[in-house]
């Protein structure tokens, strides 16, 4: 189900780029989507009662459709960041700092620092990408949400509040704000998830700078100070019994 998710998520996404580099094509959308939108909401609520049930059918599908892409039309006039090259951005950087990294390991061996710079650089990398995540589901849940909040509200007109209530338009306007409201709940779902996961990223990256702080200032200390020795150990066992600790927790 979260594939269906992701692929609909792609789709509409690369619609809302393509219409931003085209504005011709996005004024084209705009006119053409909003007429039909118009037009359609002007024969549900005033000719229902006279046409063909499979007609009304049609009519219903023609209404979601069109202002779904009124929608995403709109959304192409706003700054809403819909593109991943800020994060892809972020990723290559990462990655040839990696590099770099890697390159001086091999280079200088049994060096812990340069080790524990190569956790911290692959943290990082994970920690970017659930921040990613989490603010890309948090921005379409509420788009779903107030899409499907939208359909539910017209579907019970439809059925509640016409002098003649049309039955069969108002159940499938509600099973489709139903199920928009579903596509919502579940991006809501993934991004608690995500947030889950920044959450351990992030005392991951304090507890290895943290050692890594613990390191430099233990190099720093000159070797003909007679106390270097005690503050090692101290150092050492004080790293010991936090691993000891996070282990227990988990």
């Amino acid at each position: 189900m979260t594939d269906i998710f992701e692929i609909a998520n792609s789709i509409v996404r690369e619609t809302i780029i393509g219409l931003r580099k085209n504005k011709k094509v996005r004024k084209i959308f705009i006119i053409v989507f909003s007429t039909i939108l118009l037009c359609s909401i002007g024969i549900l609520i005033f000719l229902s009662e006279d046409l063909d049930s499979n007609f009304l059918e049609f009519i219903t599908f023609l209404t979601v459709f069109s202002s779904i892409m009124f929608l995403i039309t709109l959304i192409s006039y706003t700054d809403i960041k819909i593109d991943n090259k800020g994060l892809t951005v972020e990723l290559n950087k990462i990655k040839r700092d990696r590099e770099k990294i890697i390159e001086q390991i091999t280079q200088q061996e049994n060096n812990v620092f340069n080790t524990i710079q190569l956790s911290l650089n692959q943290i990082t990398e994970y920690y970017t990408i659930n921040l990613n995540q989490a603010r890309s589901s948090y921005r379409w849940s509420i788009t779903a949400i107030i899409i499907g909040l939208i359909t539910l509200i017209s579907g019970a007109w439809l059925l509640f509040f016409q002098t003649t209530p049309n039955i069969t338009v108002g159940i499938i306007t509600g099973i489709s704000g139903i199920i928009i409201e579903f596509i919502g709940a579940s991006n809501i779902y993934i991004y608690n998830k995500s947030l889950v996961q920044l959450n351990l990223y992030f005392k991951e990256l304090l507890n290895i700078q943290d050692t890594m702080l613990a390191i430099e200032l233990c190099e720093k200390i000159e070797d003909s100070n007679p106390k270097k020795l005690e503050i090692t150990e101290r150092i050492i066992i004080s790293l010991m019994t936090r691993s000891s600790t996070k282990n227990t927790e988990n």
